[in-house]
């Protein structure tokens, strides 16, 4: 279920930073487009070597940006924020 789909009158941009994720990381991002009508879901890349970032494209409106080179996760958060268009 795609809740922006539904209704897109509150509609938000997801910011999520990401190194790994768990077994429970798909169950969360269906999870979120369930509950909240997301227009974009941006992905702070930090390195994953799991299969956190394929599962993420599998979803719509999705952006993966490569931070891999951020020493911080307050960098990572920053430049995350930055490229929201909302």
């Amino acid at each position: 279920m795609d809740r922006y789909l539904i209704d897109d009158n509150f509609s938000v941009t997801v910011i999520i930073p990401v190194i790994h994720t768990n077994e429970l990381w798909r169950a969360n991002l269906l999870s979120i487009y369930r509950e909240i009508p997301v227009k974009e879901l941006l992905i702070g890349d930090g390195g994953c070597i799991d299969d956190s970032i394929l599962i993420a494209q599998e979803f719509p409106r999705v952006q993966i940006l490569d931070q891999t080179s951020f020493k911080t996760l307050g960098y990572s958060i920053k430049n995350l924020i930055q490229a929201v268009n909302t």
